[in-house]
């Protein structure tokens, strides 16, 4: 079972037990038994009798679709899955939407992780042009305040973090930017 994703019985507890009535009922309106039904479509007969007593639902392991058993069957009572088991549209419905919603996430959380990292190897371009055009190698002062200017921190935020005012920083950043020039 995957993380997070509860068992078809506990999230729809009702769903097979219906579906195998369903499928019940059906067969027996079109005249049919189990075994007869069993030899038109393939399935074997005891996963018939499974179906119809709500051990086996009508789904695929994953949720999104009727299982190849439910399509033959449905076939051959000259009907859809659909129509027999109009319960489970519900669940491939609440799959797929919630498939969309983790695939979102993932992609929303390689987004941000792309973007930290892009910041990060900014702020590493920053320190290194600094330090490679001048010889000399910049105060801890200023590789902070530069590090967190290239970090998109305002004067303000900068001066707060560093206990100074923003004239300070003002001055540190014009200092080190004119030694960049």
């Amino acid at each position: 079972m995957k993380k997070g994703r509860l068992p078809i019985r506990e999230t729809f507890p009702n769903l097979i037990r219906d579906g195998g009535k369903a499928l019940r009922r059906v067969r027996l309106q079109a005249g049919l038994t189990q075994a007869a039904l069993s030899r038109m479509t393939g399935v074997y007969h005891n996963d018939i009798w499974k179906m119809e007593a709500g051990v086996y639902g009508a789904a695929t392991r994953n949720r999104r679709e009727f299982n190849p058993s439910a399509l033959k069957l449905a076939r051959a009572l000259k009907t859809t899955p659909g129509a027999i088991w109009p319960m489970y549209i519900e669940l491939f419905a609440a799959t797929k939407e919630a498939a969309a919603v983790r695939k979102q996430e993932a992609t929303d959380q390689r987004k941000s992780t792309q973007a930290r990292l892009k910041r990060r190897e900014d702020k590493r371009k920053l320190i290194g042009r600094l330090e490679k055009k001048h010889r000399e190698v910049l105060s801890a002062k200023q590789k902070e305040t530069a590090l967190l200017y290239a970090g998109g921190k305002s004067l303000s935020q900068i001066a707060k973090i560093q206990g100074v005012t923003k004239q300070a920083v003002h001055s540190i950043l014009s200092t080190v930017l004119k030694r960049n020039e």
